[in-house]
């Protein structure tokens, strides 16, 4: 006599979660329950023990410091065949080629942070295997996914700890200067001032490439600026509070538009996504060319990073720091699990 659960009716839902786990290769159960189980949270745990008593989907811990801290979910042949005959796969791949192991979990989890933070704000988050493909990148770089906004800018994304090597760096830096997109890097550190040490290690590698823009977020505050900054339009509707916002299309890289208040034009440079390229730009702006030209500059910045800002340019009287509050950030809370 077969048990209840050998029958079990499958849902929308539930091919949804094999979907993801398909695409994603495996997930948390926080990244499901987010993305699956609003208002239903404690539902999350007995369907995932349904769909794997079933043989859909299987478990995997995961282990930092040789201790377990998540359970892995991620799809099995018998999922993927489920999968094919609803017609949602378009490129078929082998359960087991599709599983994520080893060293190779942490990555991926940290990856699908991105995808369930982001879902639904405006933002794609394109697995790595598909961007690589479509944009014709060596299957063999670091980067982690490519984020495309919702007017359409496309980012490669890239994610660093505070144990990356400086022969990893920079290999990043070489692939970096190899690739035509622009690029965010988000990092992470344990604590402040780990999380310091990785910023100015980052900066030191970005300041010899200022090709294109680059981009530097630490990881969680990353993630509430891109939910709040989804196409270039909210950052315009941001920079209206202090002035009229004008096009500007002139030689200096730093400034992609002017701010006109009080009868006066100030280049506009924006920082919110810790555009390091910009700032490279923006030093070659010395006193002698404000002279020369005529208007100042606003640099907007979180509060978190004005005083660094102020400081390097402290010998720049014609550049006004503008740092804004991170409270105006997103304040709900994200359910991740930081590996």
């Amino acid at each position: 006599m077969k048990r209840k659960w050998d029958v079990m009716r499958i849902t929308e839902r539930d091919l949804k979660i094999l979907d993801d786990l398909y695409e994603r290769r495996t997930m948390t159960v926080k990244q499901i329950r987010q993305l699956h189980f609003v208002g239903t949270e404690k539902y999350v745990y007995h369907r995932l023990y349904q769909l794997k008593k079933c043989g859909y989907v299987k478990s995997m811990p995961m282990v930092k410091d040789g201790q377990k801290t998540a359970a892995c979910y991620y799809v099995t042949e018998q999922g993927v065949r489920l999968l094919k005959e609803s017609g949602r796969i378009k490129t078929l791949r082998r359960a087991r080629n599709n599983k994520a192991s080893g060293k190779k979990i942490k990555y991926v989890i940290d990856t699908n942070n991105l995808y369930t933070t982001l879902k639904g704000s405006g933002w794609e988050v394109v697995d790595s295997r598909r961007w690589k493909n479509e944009k014709r990148i060596d299957r063999n770089t670091m980067l982690r996914c490519g984020l495309r906004r919702k007017d359409g800018k496309e980012y490669n994304v890239y994610i660093v700890g505070a144990e990356i090597t400086d022969r990893t760096l920079k290999k990043i830096q070489n692939e970096i200067e190899k690739q035509t997109l622009q690029d965010i890097i988000l990092y992470k550190g344990k604590g402040q001032e780990q999380t310091k040490e990785i910023m100015k290690r980052l900066r030191g590698m970005m300041s010899e490439i200022a090709i294109k823009e680059i981009n530097l977020m630490p990881f969680m505050a990353g993630l509430r600026i891109l939910l709040k900054f989804t196409s270039e339009e909210s950052c315009k509707e941001l920079f209206k509070q202090y002035g009229e916002v004008l096009p500007y299309r002139g030689t200096y890289m730093f400034a992609n538009y002017l701010i006109r208040k009080h009868e006066q034009e100030y280049y506009l440079c924006n920082h919110l996504y810790g555009n390091e390229t910009a700032i490279h730009w923006l030093k070659r702006y010395a006193v002698d060319r404000y002279k020369q030209d005529g208007r100042k500059v606003l640099l907007f910045t979180w509060s978190s990073y004005a005083g660094m800002l102020r400081q390097e340019f402290e010998q720049y009287p014609h550049i006004e720091v503008v740092g804004l509050d991170t409270r105006m950030l997103s304040d709900e809370e994200i359910d991740i699990q930081l590996v």
